[in-house]
């Protein structure tokens, strides 16, 4: 959609919408001209742009068909200009561009700027903090802390494409009785085992006793208070109890560390709760004694009622500290480390009411930035129907997921190749299973409920991530096998079939794109966009040869599907995927 005042990153579609508006502005008043939104049709056999003319139908005082079917006869269309034909179909005003002059300008752009393509000056080097994946280290990863670290990377990788500076970080949350759990489940039943000797990753082995303590909680119900006693003196400095829990919180941490470099995730920073709770106590002793908070039942609480919203406890009864304590704390610390012009928490729906009432709490405190806390919320990951949880040992690891999907990608490559050889075929069946469930999460809107099916996921057919990674490849091979140089200076009028101008005019929607999954915080824009263009390109190759094409017109169709291959390339990487030369 384009008003008037749009700020266009495509240079050719800007010129089209420009000139689009000084056609209209010939029988068109301004303050009518004000109101008039430019959209894109369903097809482009309907036009390239449109004008529904619903809005002036309240000016005109006439019915919108009349009013289109007025306005196609009025307009006069310059010679040389970018749009060449208006027709108008039933309440619209469709526009056609000079599709030599759209070829010309959208190709030679693409293969100029190559890896920076798409990318805009938007967000005006404005700071913006995104905290995501956060994990407790009593566990490993699982499904759901993917699905927070593709949609964190992926966001920070589209805000940066738009101009904004970015910073990663990761809140370890590293203290707590369910941290506490895990530790008391290895002193009664660990015997001194280490994760080496029975070779098993630090963070797989620490989960197995955070799992353990919930069979042993059941027969044994003290256990729990075992466990709060157990944070009272860790939180008094116990020795025993901090050598242990440095010893299997490194552990952990090794583990996840490991697991984030084979999903491709990295931090700028990272904040340990262990450190930054005091801090928190303090603020919310002080907010106490300043009558921001009020005492119920001993424990210290935020009364949030002018917010509409629940109490929170701020602080235990016992004095102990919860998530929120270091929440508070965390958000004046990144302000002092960053000065972010603002913070986004990418955050389960689940917390959605913990995350209001945390930034009403900012609210009551006085902090200054409080209306720029955003909380990126998203759904929960099923498999098979079952929500993923971690306590009753039912999580969907992710390290054992993406290594029986890399194994499904194996066998399917190997079909398709026999004589692979095996580092080939792991490098390969590696970049294909994370491409499968990268895309797999990303193509839905944030706050979807997934239903992840992973052999649906890794099919090199339709709406996956396979898919868009085979079609790089197959572009890959077209060029490689015509043994020519691409080159810019083609002839463009010869690229006048369907199938090339759909696949040309979908090209020039890629800055937009980014600028939308941005401005919406939803990497599923890009990502059903590029299989929209995969498809689009599938169709045309079908219909129009390139190899054995005339000479001027193969090299047109070199430079086009050059560009589509840059453009699938840009925004798989955008989304965290990787391309690969042959599959």
């Amino acid at each position: 959609m384009f008003k008037i005042d749009s700020k266009i990153e495509n240079k050719f579609t800007s010129l089209a919408i420009k000139e689009i508006f000084r056609l209209l502005k010939q029988i068109l008043s301004s303050k009518e001209l004000k109101n008039l939104e430019i959209v894109y049709p369903p097809n482009q056999e309907m036009g390239n742009f449109s004008l529904p003319c619903f809005n002036l139908a309240k000016t005109q005082k006439k019915s919108p068909l009349k009013i289109a079917k007025e306005l196609s006869k009025k307009i006069r269309l310059k010679k040389k200009g970018i749009i060449c034909e208006i027709k108008n179909q039933g309440p619209y005003l469709n526009f056609f561009v000079n599709s030599e002059k759209m070829a010309k300008s959208i190709l030679k752009d693409i293969f100029g700027k190559k890896e920076k393509v798409g990318e805009n000056k938007s967000g005006r080097n404005k700071k913006i903090i995104i905290e995501y994946v956060s994990p407790n280290t009593n566990k490993p990863l699982h499904l759901g802390h993917g699905r927070n670290a593709f949609l964190g990377w992926s966001v920070s990788k589209i805000l940066k494409a738009n101009g904004y500076k970015i910073i990663k970080a990761c809140l370890i949350n590293d203290r707590g009785v369910h941290i506490c759990k895990s530790m008391l489940a290895y002193l009664e039943k660990g015997k001194n085992l280490l994760p080496e000797e029975i070779g098993i990753k630090g963070d797989h082995f620490v989960g197995d006793y955070y799992t353990m303590f919930e069979d042993m909680r059941k027969q044994n119900p003290d256990l729990e208070k075992k466990a709060r006693g157990m944070l009272i003196k860790w939180e008094k400095g116990d020795k025993k109890i901090l050598d242990l829990w440095k010893k299997m919180n490194n552990w952990t941490l090794n583990g996840i560390k490991e697991t984030f470099d084979k999903i491709g995730i990295k931090f700028d920073k990272f904040y340990f709760e262990s450190q930054i709770y005091k801090q928190g106590k303090d603020i919310i002793l002080k907010g106490f004694k300043n009558k921001q908070f009020v005492k119920k039942d001993k424990a210290i609480v935020a009364d949030l009622k002018k917010y509409n919203l629940p109490d929170k406890v701020l602080l235990r009864s016992d004095g102990t500290a919860l998530y929120i304590t270091q929440d508070i704390y965390l958000i004046y610390l990144k302000q002092k480390d960053f000065n972010p012009d603002k913070i986004i928490h990418i955050i389960g729906s689940e917390q959605d009411l913990a995350q209001k009432q945390l930034f009403a709490i900012m609210d009551i405190l006085g902090f200054k930035q409080s209306k720029n806390l955003y909380h990126l919320s998203y759904g929960m990951v099923n498999v098979h129907g079952g929500k993923l949880k971690s306590r009753e040992g039912t999580r969907v690891d992710l390290d054992v997921l993406i290594k029986d999907l890399g194994k499904m990608a194996s066998l399917e490559i190997r079909a398709r190749d026999e004589k692979i050889n095996e580092v080939e075929l792991e490098k390969r069946s590696q970049a294909i299973a994370l491409g499968a469930l990268k895309y797999y999460i990303l193509q839905y809107d944030p706050k979807t409920i997934v239903n992840f099916n992973p052999k649906k996921s890794l099919a090199f057919e339709g709406h996956t991530g396979p898919y868009l990674q085979y079609s790089y490849a197959r572009i890959s091979g077209i060029i490689k096998k015509s043994k020519t140089e691409i080159n810019k200076n083609v002839d463009f009028s010869k690229l006048r079939i369907k199938q090339e101008k759909e696949l040309i005019f979908l090209l020039s929607k890629f800055s937009e794109i980014i600028k939308d999954s941005g401005k919406n915080y939803d990497p599923s824009i890009l990502a059903k966009y590029l299989y929209d263009l995969a498809k689009s390109f599938h169709s045309f190759y079908h219909i129009c040869p390139v190899l054995k094409a005339k000479k001027e017109i193969k090299k047109g169709r070199l430079l086009l599907i050059y560009c589509v291959a840059q453009i699938i390339k840009k925004g798989l990487d955008l989304l965290g995927i990787e391309v690969l030369e042959e599959m």
